[in-house]
């Protein structure tokens, strides 16, 4: 029974012109054609080339067609292509294998193909073309770079087409777990991602990783900014370092989007980078940084409070350091010993606008003291005398205050112990 195609007038005429050639040919020959193989079926990507063969035996004067079924069209009609489509070919060798080429493969080329014998009645088999297409998103409909205020509902949208249908896969560019409500996965199937209750612990980049077993598999980078006001916790409150020394304060920050951030002084002076202080700040991650405020060569009057402080669009927040001396050994500058500016530093902060400080050679600087009386000292001895004791006493002191702060600090590991 020959195979009825719904077609085109043209398809029709093929059909009369072949009953018509078989009618003549039969005579010339006993041998009937035949297929000798059947025609594979083929899988090929979209945009390469592809040829489908029909080998057949005893052709004779017959003649060969090949027509997409799926489309009703007459392609090829022994020689000659009829579509007008230049990306089909034919060819054949020594008529028997007939070769349908179809050049830079397209969606619309999937189906069935049937090669057709005029004989009567005619004899046809078919084979199958799929047409696979590598998965590619879709820019215009997958999200962007996306901000959120923390405490929202976050949703990223990854949208690809391909053949066959991609399936969308999410995971975090860190490898991190993804957090969702009450579980922790590390990978999430599905077109959307849903987050309710986006903490900044949610911020980073997402990948949307497309796949449908045709390479390659494609990907987008999205990051989820979480945005939220600026929150500042402090290592080391309370800071103590000896005369001389150079000593550094912490800030922890946690901000976004990106803080403004400075320093303050005791009396609310703003602090600026010099040969005195430095300040740094540090990016570790999406939403976290260090502070960092170097104080040089310390002097009695850069003890006190200092301030880190932290202001983005959503708030502003600080955190308060307070630095004080604690004994230390070290030569000074001016040929002043530890003790002799230890000295100076006690009488600064009892109210004394005037000191006595003895120089390498022995001589007094400044005009010297008075006593509880209001005779004024200006024998050299006795002032030298009295100086030497002074500082005497002050060792004695300063040593009794580090053997005090090893003690308590022995007794407290104890208690921890």
């Amino acid at each position: 029974m020959p195979v009825l195609v719904k077609c085109p007038a043209y398809l029709v005429l093929w059909w009369v012109y072949s009953s018509v050639v078989a009618l003549g040919s039969h005579t010339e020959t006993s041998f009937k054609p035949e297929f000798a193989e059947p025609i594979p079926n083929i899988t090929v990507s979209a945009g390469r080339d592809v040829s489908i063969p029909c080998v057949v035996d005893h052709l004779g004067k017959y003649r060969v067609a090949w027509i997409h079924t799926d489309r009703s069209t007459l392609l090829t009609l022994a020689n000659r292509v009829i579509t007008r489509n230049s990306r089909y070919q034919v060819s054949h060798n020594s008529h028997r294998t007939w070769w349908l080429r179809i050049k830079n493969v397209q969606m619309r080329d999937k189906g069935q193909y049937m090669c057709q014998i005029n004989t009567s009645p005619m004899k046809n088999q078919v084979g199958y073309i799929k047409v696979v297409v590598p998965p590619k998103i879709d820019e215009t409909l997958t999200s962007k770079d996306t901000e959120v205020r923390e405490g929202e509902h976050a949703s990223l949208k990854c949208i690809a087409s391909g053949s066959p249908e991609p399936e969308i896969t999410w995971r975090r560019e860190d490898e991190q777990a993804i957090s969702l409500g009450n579980k922790k996965v590390l990978s999430t199937n599905g077109s959307y991602l849903n987050i309710n209750k986006v903490s900044r612990l949610h911020m980073g980049a997402y990948l949307c990783i497309a796949v449908n077993g045709i390479p390659p598999a494609v990907s987008k980078r999205i990051f989820l900014g979480v945005n939220f006001s600026p929150m500042i916790w402090i290592p080391n409150q309370l800071i103590g370092a000896p005369l001389g020394t150079d000593v550094v304060l912490d800030c922890n920050l946690e901000a976004h989007p990106i803080a403004v951030t400075y320093w303050m002084k005791e009396g609310g002076v703003i602090i600026i980078s010099n040969r005195k202080y430095e300040t740094v700040d540090i990016s570790e991650e999406n939403y976290k940084g260090q502070l960092h405020l170097t104080i040089r060569d310390l002097e009695p009057q850069d003890y006190g409070s200092y301030t880190c402080v932290a202001k983005n669009s959503l708030g502003e927040t600080e955190g308060t350091i307070r630095l004080y001396e604690i004994p230390g050994l070290g030569p000074f500058t001016n040929g002043n010993s530890r003790a002799e500016y230890s000295a100076k530093s006690e009488k600064l902060r009892n109210g004394y606008a005037e000191n006595s400080l003895i120089g390498n050679n022995g001589g007094k600087e400044g005009q010297g003291s008075s006593d509880m009386s209001g005779s004024l000292h200006t024998d050299p001895e006795e002032s030298k005398t009295g100086t030497e004791s002074s500082t005497t006493r002050l060792e004695d002191i300063q040593f009794l205050q580090v053997t005090l702060l090893m003690v308590v600090s022995f007794l407290t590991r104890l208690a921890l112990g």
